[in-house]
């Protein structure tokens, strides 16, 4: 061999080395997605991986434990396995969770324990939701997840879900004194202008008697 086509053969495995390293330096080590190639939601537990990749643990059945555990948004909602968790009673409903705990609050208490949820203080945007409801919650006050702004703008839901139905007591709502600027649902409760599941306006910052009642959109496992 010449010492020309040394030179040669010495010079073409250099660059074969140099491009395999190239190609390495590309490759992401270390991500898994569940074998989707995609997530099934927000991931509650994620660890940061050398080189910055990320590991994702996959979703599991979602359990009674403070943790999104089947990575959808939501907090120890409602499954097949899960139908009670710390003091709240869970439920399915037409493409919504629900919520309804014994806790007494003020409206932005229990707005506040809801939106720990990843849920709103409960969305009632139709009579079958209604109906639901009266149907499956207990006797009691409970908060719902509209309000008026202070200057008595129109009702609005928090989420912003169209305020197109109402189930307002028969003199409701009535507006008696400042600050009755949040809305309460009544079962088991009558009287002189009252009916059960009535709805009616009512001073914000009350907590007596008043439970928590939350919601999120959410469909059948």
């Amino acid at each position: 061999m010449t010492a020309g086509s040394a030179r040669a053969i010495g010079a073409v495995a250099v660059v074969a080395v140099l491009l395999f390293a190239a190609s390495c330096g590309d490759q992401v080590v270390g991500h898994f997605d569940g074998g989707s190639g995609s997530s099934a939601g927000p991931a509650s537990s994620d660890t940061a991986g050398e080189a910055g990749t990320t590991f994702t643990e996959p979703p599991m059945p979602e359990q009674c434990n403070g943790l999104d555990d089947d990575h959808d948004g939501l907090v120890d909602e409602v499954s097949a396995e899960l139908t009670e968790c710390n003091g709240c009673r869970l439920l399915q409903g037409e493409g919504q969770a629900f919520w309804v705990c014994e806790t007494e609050t003020t409206w932005a208490e229990a707005q506040a324990q809801c939106e720990a949820l990843g849920a709103t203080s409960a969305i009632v945007p139709s009579e079958a939701t209604q109906t639901f409801l009266h149907e499956q919650v207990g006797t009691g006050w409970y908060w719902l997840g509209a309000v008026q702004d202070p200057d008595e703008g129109p009702w609005r839901w928090v989420d912003g879900t169209a305020f197109e139905y109402a189930n307002w007591g028969t003199t409701q709502p009535d507006d008696t004194a400042p600050g009755q600027d949040c809305v309460r649902l009544t079962f088991g409760i009558t009287g002189e202008g009252w009916f059960d599941g009535a709805w009616d306006d009512f001073f914000c910052d009350e907590p007596t008697s008043h439970r928590v009642l939350c919601s999120a959109s959410h469909a059948a496992p």
